[in-house]
Order: C-alpha cells, then sequence, then structure tokens
C-alpha cells in the first residue's frame, strides 16, 4: 500500500505540473506542442527567397524544423539525426558554437558554405543564449534579422543589407 500511495501521488505531482516546476523546465503535460518549443518562425523564415542557402542551426534538435521548412535543397550545417554526422561534424559544430559565444569571428570559416558564403544563423532562445548574446556583440559582421520567442536569425551584415533586412530585437 505505501508503494501504491507514492506512486499515486508521483502520478499526481506530474499531472498538475509540481515536477515540472520543481525541475524548473516549464514543461507541462498537454497534448500538443509546448509553445515556443521548435522555431518554427526562425526556419520558415530563413528558408524565405533570396536568403542563403544553408544554415547553422543550434541546437542541434531543431535542425530537423529547418529541414522542414528549407529542405531539401537548402543544407544544414549539422542534421540533429547523429547518426548521419561524423565525429568531426560534431566537434566542428561545437567549436563554432564556443567561438560564437565569445564573439570570436572565426567561427565564420568553420560554418562557411562551399561556394564561401556566410549561411543563416538560427538560435534556439532556450539553449543558445550564449551564442545569441556572442553575435550581439558582432553587429558590424553580424544583424538579428528575425526574432519570435523561439529563437532568432542571424545574417551577416553584407547578406542583409543586399536583402533590405533590418535589425530587429534591440
Amino acid at each position: 500500500t505505501g508503494a501504491l500511495l507514492l506512486l499515486t501521488i508521483a502520478c499526481i505531482a506530474v499531472a498538475v505540473g509540481w515536477t515540472s516546476r520543481l525541475a524548473g523546465d516549464g514543461r507541462r503535460l498537454a497534448l500538443g506542442e509546448p509553445p515556443a518549443w521548435f522555431m518554427r518562425g526562425p526556419a520558415e523564415f530563413a528558408a524565405g527567397d533570396g536568403l542563403p542557402r544553408g544554415a547553422f542551426v543550434s541546437h542541434v534538435g531543431q535542425s530537423a524544423v529547418y529541414t522542414y521548412y528549407a529542405g531539401p535543397e537548402r543544407k544544414v550545417f549539422m542534421d540533429g539525426r547523429l547518426e548521419v554526422a561524423s565525429r568531426e561534424t560534431f566537434r566542428r559544430f561545437l567549436e563554432a558554437g564556443r567561438l560564437m559565444s565569445e564573439s570570436d569571428a572565426r567561427f565564420e570559416d568553420i560554418v562557411r558554405l562551399p561556394d564561401g558564403s556566410l549561411p543563416a544563423v538560427l538560435l534556439d532562445a532556450n539553449f543558445s543564449t550564449g551564442e545569441i548574446a556572442g553575435l550581439l556583440g558582432m553587429p558590424d559582421r553580424w544583424r538579428p534579422v528575425f526574432l519570435d520567442a523561439s529563437g532568432a536569425v542571424f545574417l551577416d551584415v553584407a547578406t542583409a543589407e543586399r536583402l533590405g533586412l533590418r535589425e530587429v530585437g534591440r
């Protein structure tokens, strides 16, 4: 009976959201997609006409959202299916994110597209705040051109200027 009582209390705690509040992760037990969990707005924007033919999407789990809106013509730096990417790609992905967080422009050499241009950079509002802050620290090189509750899209300033896209979110 004690085990049944504990199991009942645990089920109630999950159902009413006590465990989520305790963990601080903001999740809730419900049908459907949690609000602002997937970067649908940024991905759809980055798939628009004239935007770069590739994207650096962080965090990895969001790359499928970009692929849904932009693929198969446009490619992501690292596919979220870890069995698809090589160990070297994953290492470079992490290094680019670290450099981005430090406002270090050397990340551009890592993420550059095969034609030499720079990709759109899609950053998740839940897990990529360091990278967002890092790119905001490089206003002469990178510009936020789309922002919603789920994330942001940054373009290099030259591409943003060519497309007539103004800075958003500041």
